[in-house]
């Protein structure tokens, strides 16, 4: 398994993340992804706590999901996929065996976050890599920026049974909304500035819920059936979901 963990303009964030995984007794391999502007802007060689399988690698990209296209011919050896967020904080020991033994290659897991699971997927999302290759997708579909990946997914494990739910795992989720971390630039970047009344403003979250929309609404049973595929499962006719 490898692990991802997108950040910008959250140096200490990081440094937090990083400190639970080590108390974690976090093993498996990790790449922490920072823009070229952020690693020139904030001395992340300075960050003393890390596990030993983690490494930094600078991209050209600045946003979640092209920083997860650009590493992504990096990682086709690995056999599943983990995301996790510099506004994580891991609490389960041994989390990342604990989760690796829920994959079947054909499903991915989510986890406990202390905040939305079990109804949204959460935590940790680990993907099984063959599933990713069977959609055609490094996590993200194409012109997909940051938000509305996990309705995607959510939308994708209930209409084929491919997601499940791990709650042996807790992964917590400092997000602004739940009141344990201020709402900083990075953010706002994201969401905009008044929240949570101006999300459906931003243009992140018109473009991110007009691509997933459109997956919905024009792709999903071509999707849908290369999953019931992988499952050994028959395919479905008829009209796309909705």
């Amino acid at each position: 398994m490898i692990t991802l963990v997108p950040s910008r303009n959250r140096k200490e964030l990081l440094t937090r993340f990083l400190q639970s995984a080590v108390d974690a007794n976090t093993t498996t391999d990790g790449i922490i992804l920072i823009d070229e502007e952020d690693w020139e802007r904030n001395d992340y060689k300075t960050i003393v706590s890390t596990p030993g399988p983690y490494r930094f690698e600078v991209t050209k990209s600045k946003t979640m999901s092209d920083k997860i296209r650009e590493i992504w011919p990096k990682l086709k050896d690995y056999k599943s996929v983990c995301l996790l967020n510099d506004d994580h904080f891991i609490l389960t020991k041994d989390w990342d065996k604990k989760v690796q033994t829920k994959l079947t290659g054909y499903n991915f897991i989510s986890t406990n976050d202390n905040w939305r699971s079990p109804q949204k997927a959460s935590g940790a999302t680990v993907w099984s890599m063959d599933l990713l290759n069977a959609v055609e997708w490094p996590i993200y579909p194409p012109g997909m920026i940051h938000l509305f990946i996990d309705d995607l997914w959510e939308y994708l494990g209930y209409m084929t049974g491919c997601w499940n739910i791990d709650h042996s795992v807790t992964i917590e989720h400092l997000h602004p909304l739940t009141g344990r971390m201020a709402v900083d630039k990075t953010f706002i970047e994201t969401y905009g500035t008044n929240v949570p009344q101006d999300f459906p403003k931003s243009p992140v979250w018109q473009n991110d819920q007009k691509v997933y929309l459109e997956i919905r609404q024009k792709q999903s049973r071509e999707i849908i059936n290369k999953i019931r595929t992988l499952m050994g499962l028959c395919k479905l006719e008829g009209a796309n979901a909705s």
